[in-house]
């Protein structure tokens, strides 16, 4: 056991601390119209030379977030350059294309996912290869859908925070970050914060005509058994 940790260690201790940087992180386009083109940097911040390829794969979220993979989607985008190498510290800008249906029945989403790959002569170099891979999570949403939220339900998590269910009626997908969002317990207003519920669930994808569950990172008092919620969704301009 000790041997094998001092390996685990080993191996954590060769990583390169964000080697690389990916931006944006979410990516929203349409199947037509202007938003079918789109723009991803990769910034080499490492003293290594790094290679990197793009793959794609479509996502289905279910009820609590769970993401599920499924390998496609690669046909629906043109992604340039299909390769790139980065000397140390350089900056590839990848650009993405939609030419898949421009009337698709409802939103897709995707990840994006860089895949850092092996360069000869490396390992040789530096007794360790530690591959690596990022992810961009891209939705394409129908031209003329707009999404709507509606709240289901609330309640009170067993972790004893207040917990929303929402849907999402639309052929468009929704996210959360554009709801504003209140929990109300004992004649009190708790107010969610954009930037607490970013960092529990990033943008809060509802994917067209499903459900989802949100545990709210807001602080109740001791003692509160029930709660209501109020949510104001606006859909952003397209």
């Amino acid at each position: 056991m000790i041997r094998l940790l001092a390996v685990l260690l080993g191996v954590l201790a060769a990583m390169p601390a964000h080697a690389l940087t990916v931006t944006p992180i979410t990516v929203e386009m349409n199947s037509a119209g202007p938003r079918t083109r789109a723009v991803i940097t990769i910034t080499n911040s490492s003293n290594e030379v790094t290679a990197v390829e793009p793959s794609f794969n479509r996502v289905t979220l279910n009820e609590h977030g769970s993401t599920t993979r499924e390998e496609g989607g690669s046909d629906n985008f043109l992604i340039l350059p299909l390769q790139a190498m980065l000397q140390p510290g350089a900056t590839q800008t990848f650009r993405l294309q939609w030419v898949g249906a421009p009337d698709i029945p409802q939103s897709e989403s995707y990840f994006v996912t860089f895949n850092q790959l092996p360069i000869e002569g490396l390992m040789k170099k530096t007794g360790l290869t530690i591959l690596t891979a990022f992810s961009v999570a891209v939705n394409v949403a129908p031209l003329s859908a707009r999404p709507v939220v509606q709240l289901v339900s609330t309640n009170i998590d067993a972790s004893g925070k207040p917990a929303i269910t929402v849907q999402n009626p639309t052929a468009s997908h929704a996210l959360m970050k554009d709801a504003a969002i209140t929990v109300h317990a004992d004649g009190t207003d708790y107010p969610l914060s954009l930037a607490d519920f970013q960092q529990a669930y990033g943008n809060g994808l509802v994917q067209p005509w499903r459900t989802r569950r949100f545990v709210l990172p807001v602080e109740l008092p001791r003692g509160v058994t029930s709660v209501t919620a109020t949510l104001n969704y606006k859909a952003p301009a397209q």
